[in-house]
């Protein structure tokens, strides 16, 4: 029997963009299904045989198939809350539906099929509606969206879910399959790697970023929103991001003679040498809670506009004297920007300031995109420009990858991810849009037309543009008639501040209260139920305050950590009960702890507001 439209049409159902190019693929490819077969098993069923190199490989045991996958799957703990699965091979299905018996509701469970020729045979020779019309289940298929399993494994692991995430893999088509699967893994251990490093990041750096948040917020009397630039720089002015690889010593002096014909915006760190060239731009970026001052330590460089997310380095923006713009990031800026009304959008900004260059290029919708210095490789041993070798990294792992000339370059594992970083957005954007890599030197970004610098401002940089004249006819973001609510706004801070931590001494007693109730021999259902709705009423009220958004920054790595043990709680249903009394008081704590070292900070904002 042939089931293909049967499990096609229940695809259609489920997701209309994957099954549209899964019948682009049927309709516009000659399949080849000469090695692989069917074959019944003695227990009924039907299983795949593939054939390699003349030899004939069981994809299911041939006496009980059933059996077999019962077996297997219980090598996998399945007692964790919100556990998410990704299982490497699909076959006719009978190994994933024993996972799919074993997850709740709530769980996710991707499925990775690294042949589309063996996956489309499978739907052919079997029904599996049942699995596709699964709501748990997503579908990551080779030469169909298989780019985008990272993306998908993002959606289902973060560091709350670290520890309840499991990886499995169908037992033959592992063997099978082998490259494939090598590819997966490394994807797996990249993107778990990366939430340590950012988990250890926010560790580092939240104190900075939370302290920064406050002391900058005086700057909202005159700021602007990068959102507004849509208007301010036409879309084909070109976009030149000036990123401090070695590489920008080769063609940094090319830069004087585009002065005026676009938009020229430099990172934090190639400030200092930019200026030494004598070279006059538009605009410096910084996104860094923690970026050290020397990179713009000059009288010449504080002149210039800056930038900058919300809670960058405060005392680079204090030093800074030309026009702040701020860049979308945290929560609290998002809040007080929705409530004014000023449009935001929202993307990845990839983690590096240039990265970010590159995104505000993308709001402001630029047609042509520069990029130069953004070497993401090793020259030698030098890291940035300037003869710079950096000693102390937080990744420094080496890999080899493709220069722009072909041959292989060094690079390490954060100038991998923005590598990786900006060949998948670069295939998101419009085609209308051009990126251009004027670097001379480094790892090739896939998506971008390479060129010498030169060569770009000759063809592209024709159109005179004055960015100084357009940004000072630009009004600040709150007018007159909006900043005067918004400073009412902040001076409220103070208040929230004395609310939530309120609410936090009374959440530390009624989780104790909660607790010793529990611990009781027999316990009063009726009492550990009011505790709990105390609980709730009280995180709905420290949650409603402004001023949360600046304060959960800084305990939000703490709470993670903590949670990962929420999501591998036990069977013991009266030790979980504890074990929640415990961790409620623990993030009361945290947000007490975290009050009593904003309500200093804020104060003295608060003089300057």
């Amino acid at each position: 029997m042939n089931y293909l439209d049967e499990n096609l049409n229940a695809l259609k159902i489920r997701n209309e963009n994957l099954y549209n190019k899964v019948r682009e693929y049927v309709d516009n490819t000659e399949i080849d299904y000469s090695n692989f077969s069917i074959i019944d098993t003695r227990d009924g069923n039907a299983i795949v045989v593939i054939n390699r190199s003349g030899k004939e490989i069981r994809l299911n045991s041939i006496y009980n198939a059933e059996k077999e996958a019962s077996h297997w799957v219980k090598q996998f703990d399945f007692s964790n809350i919100d556990t998410n699965v990704a299982m490497f091979g699909i076959s006719n299905g009978i190994f994933t539906r024993e996972i799919l018996k074993q997850l709740d509701k709530n769980s996710v469970m991707l499925l990775v099929e690294p042949d589309i020729d063996l996956f489309l045979f499978c739907i052919n020779e079997f029904d599996m509606t049942d699995i596709i019309s699964d709501e748990r289940i997503a579908f990551i298929i080779e030469k169909i969206n298989w780019d985008k399993f990272i993306n998908y494994l993002g959606a289902i692991v973060d560091s709350k879910r670290l520890n309840s995430f499991i990886f499995c893999c169908h037992p033959k088509i592992e063997q099978l399959y082998s490259m494939e699967l090598k590819d997966i893994k490394n994807v797996i251990i990249e993107h778990i790697n990366k939430l340590h490093l950012n988990y250890n990041t926010r560790v580092v750096l939240r104190s900075d970023a939370m302290e920064n948040s406050i002391k900058n917020l005086h700057f909202l009397k005159n700021i602007n929103f990068v959102d507004e630039f849509r208007e301010v720089i036409p879309d084909n002015i070109p976009f030149i991001i000036v990123a401090a690889g070695p590489s920008l010593d080769k063609n940094i002096d090319e830069l004087k003679r585009v002065e005026g014909r676009a938009f020229i915006i430099v990172v934090d760190r190639a400030v200092n040498d930019v200026v030494k060239h004598g070279i006059n731009f538009d605009a410096i970026i910084t996104v860094d809670a923690g970026k050290s001052i020397e990179y713009m330590n000059n009288e010449e460089s504080y002149k210039y506009p800056i930038f900058a997310c919300d809670d960058a380095k405060n005392e680079l923006l204090e030093l800074n004297k030309g026009r702040k713009i701020f860049l979308i990031g945290t929560a609290f800026m998002n809040k007080i920007c929705k409530k004014y009304g000023i449009e935001t959008k929202h993307y990845s900004v990839g983690g590096s300031v240039a990265t970010s260059a590159f995104n505000m290029a993308r709001v402001i919708g630029s047609k042509k995109i520069i990029l130069v210095g953004q070497d993401l490789a090793y020259a030698g041993e030098l890291t940035h420009a300037g003869g710079e070798k950096e000693e102390h990294v937080i990744n420094n792992k080496t890999f080899m990858v493709e220069g722009i000339d072909g041959k292989e370059v060094k690079t390490r594992g954060d100038w991998l991810r923005f590598l990786k970083w900006y060949e998948t957005e670069i295939e998101k954007l419009d085609e209308d849009v051009e990126v251009i890599d004027a670097t001379e030197g480094g790892a090739k970004i896939a998506g971008t037309k390479v060129m010498k610098l030169s060569e770009v401002i000759d063809k592209y940089c024709t159109v005179e543009f004055d960015f100084k004249k357009a940004l000072d006819n630009m009004s600040p973001a709150f007018d007159e008639k909006k900043y005067p609510e918004v400073r009412q706004d902040l001076f409220h801070l103070d208040v929230e501040l004395s609310h939530i931590k309120e609410c936090a001494k009374k959440g530390i007693e009624i989780s104790d209260l909660m607790l010793c109730e529990i611990e009781k021999g027999e316990c009063d259902l009726e009492a550990v139920a009011g505790y709990a709705n105390r609980i709730k009423e009280m995180n709905k009220l420290i949650e409603e305050q402004f001023v949360y958004n600046i304060l959960n920054e800084y305990i939000k790595a703490d709470i993670e950590h903590v949670m990962m043990n929420v999501n591998c709680l036990g069977e013991d249903e009266i030790e979980n009960k504890k074990e929640t009394c415990r961790i409620s008081k623990f993030v009361y704590e945290k947000i007490l702890d975290a009050v009593e070292r904003i309500e200093p900070l804020l104060k003295d904002s608060l003089e300057r507001v």
